[in-house]
């Protein structure tokens, strides 16, 4: 009776386990199934505080590779002039269906609003990527440019994962949530000197069948002015959120019948 019981006891701890770290994907297999997801769509909420102000921005973007397909809706609200200082709101869409490219945007500044509307075809759209395209670009290359620019994970995320330091691992609610962290170090170009740049970077993942559903970063940027020995900081705390089904909004089919007449 004792042996079954003490059989029981191991039982109800194995099943504990997944709920801790057992199971839990490693760092390496996360990375291996972000670089072949092949359609996916994701909303960034961000918050950028700076000396001279706080900008948010808000994005729903979307990419299906196989099919060379994207879209991109930004809403930006930043600062205005310190004379004013009055917000400038930017709203945004762009979609590429994989031989046109299409876009608008409005801009709103004391309570005035601006719009533009373009469409392009692949030879504006060569033109306008030409720094990023080699000399005797093909049409292959051009569209490959525009679509892996949408690709956030490839882009941004895949790297920051791979030098990142995993702190912790935690299982909760059918998800594995990994602490990572990572400090960069540099230069940048300043007015009149160089500056010293230091990145710390903090985050969350959560991670459900191998793939991040759910990331929460803190980016903390100091430049160091080595005359003055002057500090400026900037900080960018956002979360995003991805869905790894596609599929074209009502409003990217609208801009491409309101550009295309």
């Amino acid at each position: 009776m004792k042996k079954l019981l003490s059989l029981g006891v191991v039982f109800l701890l194995m099943a504990a386990l997944p709920a801790c770290t057992m199971g839990a994907p490693t760092k390496e297999e996360i990375i291996e199934r972000m670089e072949n997801v092949d359609a996916y769509t994701y909303m960034l909420n961000m918050k950028i505080a700076t000396p001279y102000g706080t900008s948010t921005i808000k994005a729903h973007e979307g990419l299906d590779k196989s099919k060379n397909v994207s879209f991109a809706e930004y809403e930006v609200i930043s600062p205005g002039p310190t004379i004013k200082n009055t917000p400038i709101k930017t709203h945004s869409w762009e979609f590429f269906d994989g031989e046109y490219g299409y876009s608008k945007v409005v801009r709103t500044e004391d309570n005035i609003s601006t719009k533009e509307s373009h469409r392009w075809d692949l030879n504006d759209l060569k033109y306008l990527l030409k720094d990023f395209l080699p000399a005797n670009a093909s049409r292959e290359d051009v569209i490959q440019v525009i679509t892996s620019q949408r690709d956030y994970i490839s882009n941004i995320l895949v790297p920051l994962f791979k030098n990142a330091t995993i702190e912790g691992v935690e299982g909760k609610g059918g998800y594995y949530i990994l602490r990572f962290a990572l400090q960069r170090n540099g230069s940048i170009s300043g007015y009149m000197e160089e500056m010293r740049k230091v990145e710390n970077i903090s985050g969350e993942m959560w991670v459900r069948d191998g793939l991040p559903t759910k990331i929460h970063v803190v980016h903390v940027s100091s430049f160091v002015e080595p005359s003055s020995n002057t500090t400026h900081t900037i900080t960018k705390d956002y979360n995003v959120t991805f869905d790894y089904r596609f599929e074209i909004p009502e409003w990217a089919k609208k801009l491409r019948e309101e550009t295309s007449g």
